[in-house]
């Protein structure tokens, strides 16, 4: 690595561990931005409120003594009903133990950001690779820091994308008096 390479990286963690505490919220907010928890939360309630609906009325329907041909015919619809709604709860509910895990990998993230001593007097590849996944050089002087807080895979698109939208910090750094490099970190 070159020498302005890591007196970027230097400065902007030195940065991002001092202001972490301020900037906590705003990293939360991300992560729920990014993983769409509520929507999950909201789609599994909404889905056992159906299905326990439908259990309800097919119960009903189930202890009466007679039944005619077209109770009959709603107690299969509704065993079908509940089969559905039922297999699309337990989709969801996989999809939700990956947010989970995603969650708990964001966790760990904020956890090793504040572990460190501020201001780093050494900048170490397996303390450098426990925070920042990918450094993106925009040009000569502008540098991005990509932090994977989901443990998704990150590509091309995903940097772009997020490259439109504001930074979790950015800042700049004078090296050698003449160069000003700026810096900005993002999460994914």
């Amino acid at each position: 690595m070159s020498k302005s390479l890591i007196h970027i990286l230097k400065r902007s963690l030195n940065a991002l561990g001092r202001k972490f505490s301020d900037l906590e919220p705003k990293f939360d907010k991300c992560v729920q931005q990014l993983l769409s928890i509520d929507k999950i939360d909201e789609q599994l309630n909404n889905l056992g409120c159906i299905i326990k609906t439908y259990k309800d009325k097919y119960y009903t329907l189930k202890r009466k003594d007679h039944r005619d041909a077209a109770e009959l015919a709603m107690l299969k619809d509704l065993e079908d009903e509940i089969t559905k709604f039922s297999i699309d709860y337990i989709n969801i509910e996989d999809e939700k133990i990956k947010h989970d895990h995603a969650l708990r990998h964001a966790n760990n993230l904020k956890h090793r950001i504040q572990s460190f001593e501020y201001p780093l007097e050494s900048l170490t590849p397996k303390m450098l690779l426990s925070i920042v996944n990918q450094l993106v050089k925009v040009d000569e002087q502008y540098y991005v820091l990509v932090i994977n807080a989901t443990g998704d895979i990150i590509t091309p698109y995903k940097i772009k994308k997020a490259m439109t939208e504001k930074p979790l910090l950015e800042g700049d750094c004078k090296m050698h008096r003449s160069k000003t490099f700026n810096w900005k970190i993002y999460i994914l």
